[in-house]
């Protein structure tokens, strides 16, 4: 289940800012986490079907920003997509942990 939005509206600008759990150094500057951000946020893009458009971001080592313009709930299956395949093919399985599900 995705995170719920703190406003809606039909559709609009969002910047959305998210952090890793805990506060953790998860992503940090690497060419393999360069590389899943990418392909993720790429892919979450497809997901969305034109409903989600990214105008900006930026991935810091403990969190993240985006600016994107959405249309309906679809930001909210968007930011699930990506904060779950992000850390999930990244950090946590580089270092052997396993997320819950």
């Amino acid at each position: 289940m995705g995170w719920p939005l703190r406003m809606f509206h039909e559709e609009g600008f969002y910047f959305v800012t998210s952090r890793c759990i805990q506060g953790r150094l998860l992503l940090r500057p690497s060419d393999e986490v360069n590389e899943v951000v990418g392909g993720v946020l790429a892919k979450a893009l497809q997901h969305a079907n034109g409903d989600v458009r990214l105008h900006g971001f930026s991935f810091v080592s403990n969190h993240f920003h985006l600016l994107v313009w959405a249309q309906g709930i679809a930001l909210s299956s968007f930011m699930q997509y990506l904060r779950g395949n992000t850390l999930e093919r990244g950090p946590n399985r580089r270092r052997g942990r396993a997320l819950r599900r």
